[in-house]
């Protein structure tokens, strides 16, 4: 999937985003501030973007919890629904097998 997409996916949807991978490792990111793209870069037209095929997903506040993930194996990227407290519903991020 492409980056921007992701990105922009995330800022459409303020409550969060869950990101699937094609090995089924879920990633949720209930905030934009746990997800980082890197710098924009300025197409000719003017608008910003993200580029490149890698970013970083926070899972908890610390440091450690930090995962490098390759967009290019991001399978589908869905939002979080909210609980009623505020905080995404699901699973922390998990693998198969």
């Amino acid at each position: 999937m492409e980056l921007e997409r992701i990105r922009q996916s995330l800022h459409e949807h303020p409550s969060g985003i869950a990101i699937q991978m094609v090995n089924g490792t879920e990633y949720h990111v209930p905030h934009h501030d746990r997800i980082t793209f890197g710098p924009l870069r300025e197409k000719s037209d003017g608008e910003r973007v993200a580029v490149g095929s890698t970013f970083l997903v926070f899972e908890t506040d610390d440091f450690e919890s930090m995962k490098l993930v390759n967009a290019l194996l991001v399978s589908e990227v869905v939002p979080l629904k909210l609980n009623g407290n505020g905080h995404g519903k699901g699973k922390k991020s998990k693998k198969k097998g």
